[in-house]
């Protein structure tokens, strides 16, 4: 019986290690001519899991924006650390949405 207890642990712990869901972050500039050499990482549970540089500025579109989709393991805490503020880091922003878009 413990034998079974301790593979159904097991098996349990292995599937649930996949398991991941999709954040999004929408990096954007207010003035429109990218984030300057500032940089974000996305730690979760001590684990650097992505490096946001920014958006790029696209001259012919204008676009001053970029969205980024992050897999992350549901139920960890995530962190966002600003590690290069750049050289106008109050032009930088992130907008972060959920699985479930909120």
């Amino acid at each position: 019986m413990k034998y079974l207890a301790l593979l159904s642990f097991l098996v349990f712990g292995y599937i649930s290690s996949f398991a991941q869901c999709n954040y999004t972050l929408v990096l954007a500039d207010s003035y429109g001519d990218s984030w300057n050499g500032g940089q974000m990482i996305m730690v979760q549970n001590g684990d650097t899991i992505a490096f946001l540089n920014g958006p790029d500025f696209n001259p012919s579109t204008g676009a001053n924006d970029t969205t980024v989709i992050v897999p992350v393991t549901p139920g960890l805490p995530v962190d966002l650390i600003w590690n290069i503020a750049g050289n106008w880091p109050s032009e930088m922003s992130v907008t972060l949405f959920d699985e479930n878009g909120t």
